[in-house]
């Protein structure tokens, strides 16, 4: 909650979903499996996403801290909703790209 670095935040979101990966292969179960197997591909589809939109966001403004980029939907709204679209999909949000079985 401390950080303000908006790529560490990506990078330990990262962290955070290839440890739940590790929780469903070490069920040693085929749904433990699977659900592992989904998790990495919905892994590398979000963060994919993520840090493709923060490499525009700091080619556009030089920094990445999180105070500096206070009202950036005003002045970069399409950038600013392919981020949120890839928050959404990491945060698991129904009816997001990658938000689980259909």
């Amino acid at each position: 909650m401390t950080q303000t670095d908006l790529k560490y935040v990506v990078a330990f979101s990262s962290v955070s979903h290839m440890g739940i990966v590790g929780l469903g292969l070490s069920t040693v179960t085929a749904e433990g499996l699977s659900g592992a197997v989904f998790q990495m591909f919905a892994h590398g589809i979000m963060t994919a996403l993520l840090f493709s939109s923060l490499g525009y966001l700091y080619v556009k403004t030089h920094t990445k801290l999180i105070p500096d980029l206070g009202g950036m939907s005003r002045v970069m709204p399409i950038a600013s909703g392919y981020f949120i679209v890839a928050a959404l999909a990491g945060m698991g949000v129904p009816g997001s790209p990658v938000s689980g079985r259909r």
